[in-house]
């Protein structure tokens, strides 16, 4: 076979490979909030890069509170350049620094709370990062729920519109109103497609905090509706605020600062340093001669503590760990405080959906029906028809957006008692 037919036979194929390709699109991922929250912690690009400083935190750890090295020093001396006798001096000393306070110990300590501070920020990131997961999915099914009512007005007013052309060809209706039909018809598309662009927008968002490709498509599972009966949720304890990964990130950092100070304190007295030497000595030694002596030496070496030194760095870390303790007594606070306003806005956002479900859809829907049924045997005008159905795709947008709201906020309390990561 000639290596033109090669080409044509792999040509042929590449092109059969990509319209099978296009002809079968992905199907799509489906996934509950929970398991997207589960995806997003194992995939999400930016927390797999964030959960490398604890690694750096323990490899840091490794090389602190070690004693330092010790000093080898070698000195040679000579009197080539003057008297130039002979006589000389070689000198070889080892010196190391020995701590006299718990300082080392305390260095210790404070890697290692290091290390906890930056797996609390890591579960603080990833309860931050789930919250955004659990909103954008609710927000995407929030848009899935309002296209799939656009498409059945759509319908609806297909319908009408086929009822209102035939009406005209009867002579039974003016062609001002099927025009009205058709304008109101792309209206409705137009709505439609907005969600459509929405919606892709709001994939896209998910997809990159899911660590997917851009356009992965997803659905996500989930019953988007309310409760029959009112929610019960039970109070955020405060033994479970200790727990919260904001607070235990400002806890973390108020024992650090707690530990630097005294490590403040005791720097005061810095390293005592000891010194073992040993030297050698060629002197002249009339009328001897060259003489040889050698000397082993010990010596010490104690710093002064310097009291203004001392004090401004003990004031300054002091200052450090109150502040850290008032911002943890805020954090605590204001957790709490987001907790029972969620909470509260749980049960409001709740009523008011309960008002649109069991008060106002079905007296809208209904009013609907009768005017279409009016309408179609002329007992009220087109204008009084299509006011009656923006009525109701008000009422019925309006009644999603809430239940939205309370899935959100559902998620947001989830969230502010960080209970939305296992």
């Amino acid at each position: 076979m000639s290596t033109l037919s090669l080409r044509a036979l792999a040509t042929l194929a590449a092109i059969a490979i990509a319209i099978t390709s296009h002809a079968a699109p992905r199907a799509p991922l489906q996934l509950t909030p929970d398991q997207g929250i589960a995806l997003g912690l194992e995939n999400n690009h930016l927390l797999k890069a964030a959960r490398n400083t604890i690694e750096q935190a323990r490899a840091k750890s490794e090389g602190t509170g070690n004693w330092s090295s010790p000093e080898l020093s070698l000195n040679y001396a000579n009197d080539a350049l003057f008297n130039n006798e002979g006589e000389s001096n070689l000198g070889l000393s080892l010196k190391q620094n020995l701590p006299i306070t718990s300082r080392l110990y305390q260095l210790r300590q404070i890697s290692q709370m290091e290390i906890e501070l930056a797996e609390a920020e890591i579960r603080n990131q990833e309860r931050l990062l789930a919250e955004e997961i659990e909103l954008t999915s609710i927000e995407l099914a929030h848009l899935d729920a309002q296209r799939a009512h656009r498409t059945e007005l759509i319908e609806l007013n297909q319908k009408l519109a086929s009822f209102v052309d035939s009406r005209v060809q009867l002579a039974e209706a003016s062609s001002l109103d099927a025009t009205q039909v058709h304008i109101e018809h792309r209206i409705l598309e137009q709505d439609l497609i907005k969600l459509n662009r929405e919606s892709h927008a709001k994939l896209a968002e998910l997809n990159l905090l899911l660590g997917l490709e851009a356009h992965t498509p997803i659905n996500i599972q989930l019953k988007f509706e309310i409760p029959v009966a009112p929610p019960y949720i039970l109070p955020y304890a405060m033994e479970e605020l200790v727990e919260h990964p904001a607070y235990l990130l400002k806890s973390k950092l108020a024992d650090i600062a707690s530990q630097s100070t005294r490590l403040a304190r005791i720097n005061r007295w810095e390293d005592i340093a000891i010194e073992l030497s040993l030297e050698n000595e060629r002197s002249a030694d009339a009328p001897n001669g060259i003489s040889s002596n050698k000397f082993l030496g010990l010596g010490i070496s104690i710093p002064l503590p310097n009291r203004k030194r001392y004090q401004a760095t003990y004031r300054e870390k002091q200052s450090r760990w109150q502040q850290a303790e008032d911002t943890l007594h805020a954090t605590g606070i204001t957790l709490d405080a987001a907790a029972l306003h969620i909470q509260e806005e749980i049960l409001d956002i709740y009523r008011q959906a309960q008002h649109y479900r069991t008060k106002l859809t079905p007296l809208v829907d209904k009013n609907v029906q009768d005017m279409n049924t009016a309408y179609r045997s002329g007992q009220v005008s087109l204008t009084d028809l299509f006011r009656a159905q923006e009525q109701q795709l008000n009422l019925k947008s309006e009644y999603l957006e809430t239940i939205r709201d309370y899935l959100q906020a559902y998620g947001e309390w989830h969230s502010a008692t960080g209970k939305n990561i296992k």
